[in-house]
């Protein structure tokens, strides 16, 4: 259908790499187009216009069937409890251009049909970790701060204006073994 939310085109690791550079989450879905409830899960929660603007404004939106190759990795590395699934990932701490993450939150199965639900799930997991999203944030801005600076100067006969303090502070995001994932689902949950 029209209605949906934005699907971001490229991997997994790309996603990931586009939402660190928005401070934003990575939202996946995955499923199997052979599961009984994908089509039902497409048809309630993917097509439904709440969830759809939630996504969009909080979210990096990556979906994969697990029939191809990079569901087929991604499912493996997550290792879901179920399928259909969203799963909530964080680049990981020191990983650099998309190579690890951190699950942070999984709403899976018959959980999925209901959208209020799911939402209100998702707006706990971005809660609970607001102070990441939040440290992503200053970063992006005194990175654009720096970028001023190294423009004004470039240009000749400007005086440099101080630079503001940065926040060095960081919150330690551990890649976790697959095995601790599901542990970490049900705390985050």
């Amino acid at each position: 259908g029209e209605t949906h939310p934005r699907f971001f085109r490229g991997s997994c690791s790309e996603a990931l790499s586009r939402a660190r550079r928005e401070a934003k989450f990575c939202l996946v879905y995955l499923h199997s187009a052979a599961h009984p409830a994908a089509a039902s899960t497409c048809d309630e929660l993917i097509a439904n216009a709440l969830f759809a603007a939630f996504v969009d404004e909080n979210f990096v939106f990556w979906v994969a069937d697990d029939a191809t190759a990079d569901g087929r990795a991604v499912r493996q590395a997550l290792r879901p409890r179920e399928l259909p699934t969203l799963v909530v990932l964080a680049q990981a701490e020191g990983a650099g251009r998309g190579r690890g993450a951190q699950a942070l939150a999984q709403v899976a199965g018959v959980r999925l049909r209901d959208v209020d639900g799911t939402v209100a799930s998702l707006s706990e997991t971005l809660q609970a970790w607001a102070p990441l999203l939040e440290e992503a944030r200053e970063e992006l801005t005194a990175r654009a701060v720096d970028r001023g600076i190294s423009q004004e100067r470039a240009a000749p006969g400007r005086p440099t204006p101080p630079r503001p303090a940065r926040r060095t502070a960081h919150l330690p995001l551990p890649l976790l073994p697959p095995q601790e994932q599901a542990s970490e689902y049900e705390r985050a949950l």
